[in-house]
């Protein structure tokens, strides 16, 4: 996903915005990842404390 990225960022092939939207996007996917992981190492009994950054 992220080499995804760099490859239209280093074409110039993607917009501001557009790489905006991307970073967004990638960022809630590694959050969610990071939210599971937490979640499987603790017991799916326990709610996770949402870290925004």
């Amino acid at each position: 996903c992220s080499h995804a990225f760099n490859l239209l960022d280093a074409r110039k092939s993607i917009g501001v915005a557009q790489r905006t939207r991307y970073i967004g996007r990638v960022r809630g996917m590694a959050k969610g990842c990071a939210e599971g992981y937490l979640k499987l190492i603790n017991g799916s009994e326990q709610e996770v404390e949402s870290v925004d950054a």
